[in-house]
């Protein structure tokens, strides 16, 4: 990546991995996600780390404009345990039912049904 643009938005995970891991690339930093893609789009970056969600509906927008080439491995001293819900510290029983939702609706493949459905991608990205 060396002699590479690499842009992403501020003070955000991305940012965070791309300062850590690529030391001695130039990274451009942007205050929202939506200017690195543009610039990218324009040929003023080189690459653009950003949340695949977000990337995948910009290239949605703009065809043949640019592709994703991989997936950052979700490091947890970066980017955390993963996704989660928050509840009062009350609703122990909202927050059992909605584990159980969750859990069953991977049993029976309702998750990967409702993901084929709207993303083109695995929104869980790789562990």
């Amino acid at each position: 990546m060396k002699g590479k643009l690499i842009g992403t938005q501020s003070s955000t995970v991305f940012a965070s991995y791309l300062d850590q891991d690529y030391k001695g690339v130039e990274v451009k930093l942007y205050p929202t996600g939506d200017e690195p893609l543009i610039d990218l789009g324009n040929g003023r970056l080189d690459y653009v780390v950003i949340d695949i969600l977000v990337a995948q509906n910009f290239i949605d927008k703009n065809p043949g404009c640019c592709r994703i080439v991989s997936e950052i491995p979700r490091t947890p001293e970066i980017f955390g345990p993963g996704a989660g819900a928050a509840f009062r510290p009350e609703d122990t029983d909202l927050a059992s039912m909605f584990n159980k939702a969750i859990a069953e609706a991977d049993a029976d493949g309702t998750f990967k049904t409702i993901e084929a459905k709207y993303f083109k991608i695995d929104i869980r990205g790789k562990k």
